[in-house]
């Protein structure tokens, strides 16, 4: 759960920006990302900064120089300048050189990033501002591993928080958006990149208007490149937006070295349009602050609710399972609503949750029923008074319907699951639970990736299939449906362990890592895992003690959505319903010699209070574990 992010005020709003004012704003940003990972503050050894050669990002470049000029905590921090040179202006490259020499001249390490052109082919024009963030991101990414660089510092300020924030406006966001950039995030447009959700992006200006950006290079005088494609009102909503809340010309900075140039704009005819005063950018930025706000609040009560559940990561499957006491069933729907959100985005392939089917799900969960079906609900906390309680023989005719599969092991006894209900590509479960022992009343809730399509003459599966290129490095990380990172840990010196001989002497048509579908788990009952005469256990062993582990770690129909190593044949076998042959289950360890030694991970993690959830149910609030019997 994220701490308050809230843009830190710079101590004045007029006249230039002191360096011992961005000092403060730079410890508040970072105070603010060491909370939001539950850790102590420390002020790393390097800092990357990204730099274009524009106003706010030339001051970033200034203030950090000057930071070596006196007594402070970032005195001796390594800085180093990322300059992209997005290739899509003739002069976009000269200038990026220049930025370049520019930074080094300021005694800062600077490294120039080019992006591709090839990376905008079939890009439209109207798409191709957001096509050149992500490359941008990406670049950041792959150089902050290069160099050890764990924190980035942009140079977005307050009028960009307000153009942000209209923008949103006008595209109906919710209130997740309507708050606009967070001083502290993770550094987006990179989740295929591993590792890269550990570099956080930091934004020490948001509180600082540009016109004191432009003010501070004024005084020292130092010139920065204005983009034209800036001024260009019809070529991005954004441009619209900018014109619309800052009408005058910008200003060029008055020394004569300056490069910059003066946007050509047509003659105004009549006076500039005046916005009401909800639109201003003051007005704005309060509303995002207010948002902002009330986003913290409820991320804290989000946090508080979690906190007195009982909580299990199953990490081998990404399974959460959730028991909710029923003194918090009665809590308002807007909050289970937002609780659900909070699990959805640890376990769901998908970027981002849909609040509207959270608030179906969180109606289902309420709306749960006992196992004798007399309409109790958490709704109320009454028995529903209109339905008698079913005689004996109602009873029977109900239970005869239920099927076996529907009933879970829980506590000793069997649960009925009546509840099942599939949004955000997650599968949701959920079983009343009766008092037992010290446990008190409640519901059990169990979510997981929703189970692949399968394959029909219709229309085809939507299982991922990532394949292993046997051209690129033998111990790379692959990302499985956006919710694994795996990648083979054993030795590949000569290429001859495991599956990596066959690859490379063209035996195998194939390596890859799919889901666990009908089709791969026919395949499997046939003709078991694929082992050497070294492996200790036999094929059907294998699969044996795989099904055992299956019922007490892959609840239900996860075990459907599991990755597991794959080869395709180059001769397959007729009776075989698929062209290959499982290798193993990476997550489970469980594989014969084929599949090898794999290291694995969950891309998201279960993280309440600092505390990180695993496969050992705990109450967060309280400490109190519980114990899982093998089953």
């Amino acid at each position: 759960m994220s701490a308050l992010k809230f843009p830190i005020q710079a101590i004045s709003q007029t006249g230039p920006l002191a360096a011992t004012e961005f000092v403060s704003l730079l410890r508040g940003v970072l105070e603010q990302a060491c909370a939001s990972r539950y850790k102590p503050v420390e002020i790393p050894k390097q800092i990357g900064i990204a730099v274009s050669g524009g106003v706010d990002s030339m001051a970033l470049a200034h203030l950090v120089h000057k930071l070596s000029s006196f007594e402070n905590e970032f005195q001796d921090t390594d800085f180093r300048a990322m300059v992209v040179d997005h290739g899509l202006r003739r002069e976009s490259t000269k200038e990026a050189k220049s930025v370049v020499e520019r930074m080094k001249g300021m005694g800062l390490s600077a490294s120039l990033l080019t992006i591709p052109f090839s990376a905008f082919d079939s890009t439209s024009l109207s798409k191709v501002e957001s096509r050149a963030r992500k490359e941008r991101y990406r670049l950041f990414a792959l150089a902050c591993q290069q160099y050890g660089i764990s924190h980035v510092i942009t140079g977005h300020h307050a009028n960009d928080q307000a153009e942000t924030v209209l923008m949103r406006l006008v595209n109906g966001s919710g209130t997740s958006g309507l708050a606009g950039m967070s001083p502290v995030a993770k550094l987006p447009e990179c989740e295929h990149i591993y590792g890269a959700d550990e570099i956080m992006l930091l934004r020490p200006f948001l509180g600082v208007m540009k016109n004191r950006l432009k003010k501070t290079l004024m005084t020292e005088k130092i010139s920065w490149h204005e983009d034209p494609t800036n001024q260009d009102v019809e070529l991005t909503p954004r441009n619209a937006i900018r014109a619309l809340l800052n009408p005058s010309p910008t200003p060029s900075p008055k020394n004569p070295k300056s490069k910059a140039v003066k946007p050509k704009r047509p003659k105004q005819t009549s006076k500039p349009t005046i916005l009401p005063e909800a639109l201003t950018t003051t007005s704005l930025l309060n509303f995002s602050s207010t948002i902002a706000a009330s986003n913290a609040k409820t991320e804290e009560l989000v946090e508080w609710y979690l906190s007195r559940c009982v909580l299990r990561h199953i990490h081998v499957s990404n399974v959460i399972e959730a028991f909710i006491p029923i003194h918090l069933m009665g809590m308002p729907l807007k909050l289970l609503t937002r609780v659900l959100a909070y699990l959805a985005n640890v376990i769901s392939p998908m970027d981002k949750i849909d609040l509207i089917q959270m608030s179906r799900v969180a109606k289902n969960i309420v709306e749960t029923t006992d196992p004798l079906e007399q309409c109790y609900s958490y709704l109320n906390n009454d028995p529903n008074t209109t339905k008698s309680p079913p005689n004996d023989q109602d009873q029977g005719v109900q239970k005869e319907k239920k099927k076996k599969k529907d009933y879970r092991a829980h506590g000793g006894k069997l649960v009925y699951y009546g509840g099942v209900i599939t949004e955000n590509n997650i599968f949701w479960e959920a079983a009343h639970c009766n008092r037992l022992g010290n446990r008190p009343e409640g519901v059990l809730l169990t979510c997981y990736r929703q189970p692949y399509i399968r394959k029909t003459a219709k229309r085809n599966t939507d299982t991922p299939e990532v394949n292993i290129d046997p051209t690129q490095d033998p111990n790379k990380w692959y990302l499985f449906d956006g919710r694994f990172w795996l990648r083979f840990s054993g030795d590949t010196k000569d290429y001859t362990h495991a599956f990596w001989g066959r690859l490379q002497e063209g035996r195998a048509s194939r390596v890859f890592i799919t889901g666990t579908r009908k089709e791969v788990m026919y395949q499997l009952d046939n003709d078991g895992i694929r082992f050497d005469l070294t492996t200790d256990l036999s094929s059907k062993k294998m699969l044996t003690y795989l099904k055992g582990r299956f019922k007490g770690e892959a609840p239900g129909k996860s075990r459907t959505v599991l990755p597991v190593l794959c080869e395709q044949q180059l001769n397959p076998v007729r009776r075989w319903k698929v062209p290959y042959q499982v290798l193993g289950f990476p997550t489970f360890g469980v594989g014969g010699d084929m599949m090898g030694e794999w290291e694995w991970k969950v891309k998201k993690q279960l993280v309440v209070g600092g505390v990180v959830i695993g496969n050992t149910p705990v109450t967060v609030a309280s400490g109190e574990t519980f114990h899982v019997k093998p089953r």
